[in-house]
């Protein structure tokens, strides 16, 4: 089994991402970081016992992702109820395993695996049973759904090399967005209207891009300076993920454009990503050293982060967070935590009603205590 890293370091012609849904806060502006009160739940604490897992979605109070217990042989498509012991399997009949990658409404959006190395792009409204093949046709070896939105999924297939694709619910509908000469492309993303990704041409590293639909649409908008960059999650009229502008990944933002980008590097980190964003909020990795550590961003400042890891057991070593619900005053954050294997996590946080918030100094000061680094 592949499985996902807290680090990323393979350089040539890389693209990599990693979809997410990211939902904003129903709360008012003022509420502090250490007015939230967090706890970090292992989602594959169950029996029998998982050798490894990892969350990627988020929709409302459930978790997608995969899991592989101790009597599978590799990784099951999985969707939790925000609980180890509240989970829901989607192989379909006659497939090895999968994964859960994206949700968005009732859908949910990724890859199933059958014996070999046979990869088809999968959707499934909530069963096992609901599952529909995406994959085009044999043209392609394998295909892959990374972000679902507004009707559309959005990936890539293989043949020989990665290229960009879209469909709308069906394997008939399937839309190549590989750019002309272009050597790899994939899509992660959509805002409903627009698509987002990375391309990489020859001699050229992947770049951060966006399509309206076809591949004649395609656009670079590559942050002037950077080598290296891709759009991992989108909301309207905004794109979130990374850019390498020396060796490593910073956290950005842009408006449509390579010259609107927005640098959210966190200070003192040396590399931050981000996995997804509604528009206000963003979720991600940041690393200060060592393996990196999930986390949100609050505002489109780089000194908005906060760190997550701090939350989960000492026995953890890195973690990423990749997608954020909420549900009234609970805020779900998925991903995952490593020590001698990966481990879906969910991180949930209270806010405080309104008329119960405790002055903002003393709330930040005890969580500084409390929080580990």
């Amino acid at each position: 089994m592949t499985k996902p890293s807290t680090r990323d370091t393979t350089m040539k012609s890389r693209i990599v991402y990693f979809a997410s849904v990211c939902i904003a806060l129903p709360i008012g502006s003022g509420i502090a970081v250490g007015q939230i009160s967090w706890r970090a739940v292992v989602l594959d604490n169950s029996m029998p016992p998982a050798k490894d897992s990892f969350g990627r979605s988020a929709l409302a109070d459930y978790q997608g992702g995969a899991m592989a217990r101790s009597d599978d042989i590799t990784w099951q498509p999985v969707v939790w109820h925000s609980s180890p012991t509240d989970y829901v399997r989607l192989t379909p009949p006659g497939w090895v395993g999968g994964q859960v990658n994206a949700m968005w409404g009732s859908q949910q959006g990724g890859i199933v695996t059958g014996p070999g190395d046979t990869q088809h792009a999968a959707l499934w409204s909530g069963t096992a049973a609901s599952f529909i093949d995406l994959h085009p046709n044999s043209t392609y070896q394998k295909s892959t759904v990374f972000g679902v939105g507004y009707g559309q999924q959005l990936g890539w297939v293989e043949s020989g090399t990665a290229r960009a694709a879209m469909w709308r619910g069906t394997a008939q509908s399937y839309v190549d967005l590989h750019p002309p000469t272009a050597t790899v492309s994939q899509c992660a993303a959509t805002d409903g209207e627009y698509q987002g990704g990375a391309v990489a041409f020859q001699h050229m590293e992947g770049h951060a891009s966006l399509w309206h639909g076809t591949k004649a649409s395609w656009v670079d908008i590559n942050p002037p300076g950077a080598h290296l960059s891709s759009v991992t999650a989108m909301a309207p009229g905004l794109q979130v993920g990374y850019a390498e502008f020396d060796v490593e990944s910073h956290a950005v933002i842009w408006h449509g454009s390579a010259n609107s980008v927005v640098d959210l590097h966190p200070p003192g980190a040396v590399y931050s990503i981000l996995h997804g964003t509604n528009g206000r909020y963003s979720v991600g990795t940041a690393s200060f050293g060592g393996f990196g550590r999930a986390g949100i961003w609050l505002s489109y400042s780089p000194n908005s982060y906060v760190n997550l890891h701090g939350y989960l057991d000492s026995s953890f070593i890195g973690s990423e967070a990749y997608a954020v619900s909420v549900v009234d005053q609970t805020i779900f954050v998925v991903g995952f935590a490593g020590n001698s294997a990966n481990h879906a996590v969910v991180w949930i946080g209270t806010v405080p009603t309104p008329g119960t918030l405790a002055p903002l100094g003393v709330v930040w000061l005890i969580a500084q205590r409390r929080r580990r680094g």
